[in-house]
């Protein structure tokens, strides 16, 4: 009846907890390239379900008195993280050392602060990237329907979606013109690298790969007569150091994107400043 419909529709909570489908994109999180890789944000793993650029910020101040161990606040704050400040707080000046660790059962990470923080410093941000960014994303997800009133079953899983699900949710994600932008505001490594795995998997089909990505991005250099026999594409963001780009196929290639009716003005937009 009317009652128990009522009941189901107010739901407020998610018995069999949290499933993922990541299967768009492709392993590893981290390029071959680049290892060995540290836990500075511009090193931010790419994965087909995650969030916040894959990274973390971290607030560092002074205790409440000398002797104190410093402060350590991270945003987001979830219980993904634990923390551990090994940093008293001195009188004179002191140095900060940051280390992020996987936990031995894979289920979060550790951040660790090291040293000693001078009373009178003001407090430090530092931004680091996560190692399980698919169970961080779960994490954010998991922390935003509680915000909201939902409770959710402690398990998690990953999986593809099963053929007879049912969709309850669609929305659209942010245009590709804002995507670009971010991108080369802030040469933003992350979205380069996401959007290259992304390039790949429309163009080669899923599961979207590093090799499908940078196969598609010389299919657009040769398109604008901007290929040269030594040139090679090995990721997104260049920090491969096998990447080998002219300053001819740099100019041809800006030449072309300026002058395309397609996208020229969004890519003009998303120039840098400098």
């Amino acid at each position: 009846g009317l009652p128990r419909l009522l009941d189901r529709v107010l739901e407020r909570e998610i018995r069999g907890g949290i499933a993922i489908d990541a299967s768009r994109f492709e392993g590893p999180y981290f390029h071959p390239d680049w290892q060995p890789v540290s836990s500075r944000a511009y090193y931010a793993p790419t994965s087909a379900w995650s969030a916040n650029y894959s990274s973390f910020r971290i607030d560092v101040g002074p205790g409440a008195r000398v002797g104190e161990p410093a402060q350590v606040r991270l945003a987001p704050a979830l219980p993904y993280f634990r923390t551990l400040a090994d940093a008293p707080t001195l009188r004179g000046g002191g140095k900060l050392g940051l280390e992020v660790d996987v936990l031995p059962d894979g289920t979060g990470e550790s951040v660790r602060v090291t040293g000693s923080d001078s009373a009178n410093r003001e407090p430090e941000t530092f931004w680091r990237a996560v190692g399980l960014p698919e169970r961080y994303a779960a994490a954010l997800l998991r922390a935003q329907l509680e915000a909201q009133g939902v409770s959710v079953g402690p398990q998690l899983r990953f999986e593809p979606v099963p053929a007879d699900a049912r969709e309850l949710l669609r929305f659209a994600g942010e245009p590709i013109a804002l995507q670009v932008r971010l991108l080369s505001k802030y040469s933003n490594n992350f979205v380069a690298e996401q959007l290259t795995k992304s390039l790949g998997a429309d163009r080669f089909g899923a599961p979207g790969s590093w090799e499908k990505g940078v196969r598609a991005l010389a299919e657009h250099v040769a398109s604008v007569g901007a290929a040269s026999p030594g040139n090679v594409i090995a990721d997104g963001s260049g920090l491969s150091p096998r990447n080998r780009v002219s300053s001819a196929t740099l100019a041809a290639l800006i030449r072309a994107s300026a002058r395309s009716f397609s996208y020229g003005p969004e890519f003009l937009a998303a120039l840098p400043l400098g």
